[in-house]
């Protein structure tokens, strides 16, 4: 199977629901070098790595990000802990659609289903961390969880009732990689095909 070189001019469809197609339509500043680096790491994964093990590690990473930042209560070395975490979860939550889009073996459905609920439980421990590291008062994280959730809730029933086409575009990071400031400053907007 030949892998896709110009994956980035393709639509990229995060789930099928009753015959109506989702798109993710990233235009941050660095949408097209992220792009570009995932394709690129996705044509050099080895074969026995596939999507479910890059959700896997994406998910155990916002685990890793919540105990470190607990853990910086006691040392600063937490923080560095989290930032590395940071990344392997972007490794992981950003590469795995790629992947399953290079090897032509997506599942919309159930990818958009798993990414989404791990992303939530994720944010969960991501935001306890906050809470248990003295950096951030409980009540403050307590909130941010619970604004993201809600706004998690809100974008999965826009996408699928409203058959939105989501445009990313932060500044200079993209938005949608189950973090709960991700969700701050992204815009929905009705696709041509809804209206």
């Amino acid at each position: 199977m030949a892998p896709f070189t110009n994956l980035n001019e393709r639509s990229f469809v995060t789930a099928v629901y009753r015959n109506v197609e989702h798109q993710r339509m990233n235009r941050g500043l660095l949408a097209s070098v992220e792009r570009k680096t995932l394709i690129w790491l996705a044509n050099r994964m080895p074969a026995a790595v596939n999507s479910d093990h890059l959700t896997a590690l994406g998910f155990v990473s916002l685990i890793g990000v919540g105990l470190a930042y607990w853990y910086s209560r006691y040392s600063s070395t937490g923080l560095i802990l989290a930032m590395v975490f940071l990344v392997l979860n972007w490794f992981g939550d950003s590469l795995d659609g790629t992947l399953a889009r290079v090897r032509n073996q997506q599942r919309p459905r159930y990818g958009f289903y798993i990414d989404h609920i791990l992303d939530a439980l994720g944010s969960v421990c991501l935001f306890t961390g906050l809470a248990l590291s003295g950096y951030m008062s409980e009540r403050v994280a307590i909130g941010l969880a619970i604004l993201y959730l809600l706004l998690s809730i809100e974008t999965y029933l826009t996408t699928y009732s409203l058959q939105t086409t989501f445009r990313y575009r932060r500044g200079y990071r993209d938005c949608g990689h189950g973090h709960g400031a991700d969700l701050v400053g992204c815009k929905a907007r009705r696709s041509p095909a809804s209206e």
